[in-house]
């Protein structure tokens, strides 16, 4: 399914701005920053977790959560204010 919109256009994917289309929630600012720096810069949890001021235990807790969330479609991580 090929959309108008730009959110959708490039891959066929559906509008998350839809009610009802079953597109998954965005990430919030810190958690695109997490993505980044794990998958972009290719650094380790603790040297994230240095970057970032938090614990690498925590880091691993929310890598793991997005890495769920990515495979359910499911779910939101906001709770990246927490800890």
């Amino acid at each position: 399914m090929i959309t108008d919109s730009p959110t959708g256009a490039a891959f066929g994917k559906p509008d998350a701005d839809k009610p009802g289309t079953g597109a998954p929630h965005p990430l919030s600012g810190s958690d695109q920053q997490l993505l980044t720096l794990r998958f972009v810069h290719g650094l380790r949890p603790a040297e994230i977790a240095q970057a970032l001021g938090m614990s690498q235990a925590r880091v691993a807790q929310r890598l793991a959560a997005l890495a769920d969330r990515a495979q359910t479609g499911t779910g939101s991580s906001d709770d990246s204010h927490s800890s």
